[in-house]
């Protein structure tokens, strides 16, 4: 049985969901899902190390409270919009990673 943090990342909305699967017999239960709430929106100003930490921590929080196994995350295109959008996914996809060991 495994515990899985689904994501589909962005500056304005990143939804997540928790699920934990069962292979044999396939089996799966959502355990939650939701919005995360502090997401990194900018790479510039004096904020973006206390909006990293926040987010690092909504994260955590998650792993700890569920004990999951794996983090997945949908691919996240930019649309063309410019600023730094793509810059700030790449940075919350990065913390995710450090937290779950990758």
């Amino acid at each position: 049985m495994y515990t899985l943090l689904g994501m589909d990342p962005g500056t304005n909305n990143y939804a997540y969901s928790v699920i934990r699967v069962k292979l044999n017999p396939f089996r799966y239960e959502i355990l939650e899902h939701g919005m995360i709430k502090h997401r990194v929106k900018e790479m510039n100003g004096l904020g973006v190390g206390l909006d990293m930490k926040r987010f690092a921590g909504e994260i955590r929080k998650l792993k700890r409270k569920y004990n999951i196994d794996f983090a997945i995350a949908e691919r996240f295109m930019t649309r063309g919009h410019g600023g730094t959008t793509i810059e700030a996914i790449s940075a919350m996809l990065g913390i995710v990673g450090l937290i779950f060991g990758t």
